[in-house]
């Protein structure tokens, strides 16, 4: 099992960003969030602003999509310092 880190990057602001621990592709994840990241902005510029969607939303759409993989979503990492 390959298992990757992956920083989600949904809209230009930083803050917003998450993390991934998980064994599923970049297509994978791509194939699954891109969708909802677009509809939530057409939704935006359309001006209703009726979509909106959470970083858990994001997470639980990948649970969701691939029950079966690693997916382990992370907002601020643990740090270890020495």
């Amino acid at each position: 099992m390959n298992i990757s880190l992956f920083t989600i990057k949904t809209s230009a602001w930083n803050e917003e960003n998450f993390n991934l621990v998980t064994d599923l592709t970049s297509e994978q994840i791509e194939a699954v969030i891109e969708p909802m990241v677009t509809e939530e902005r057409l939704s935006y510029e359309s001006g209703s602003e009726d979509i909106f969607y959470s970083n858990e939303d994001y997470y639980w759409a990948l649970v969701e999509e691939y029950p079966n993989n690693l997916v382990q979503m992370y907002s601020e990492p643990e740090e270890i310092t020495f």
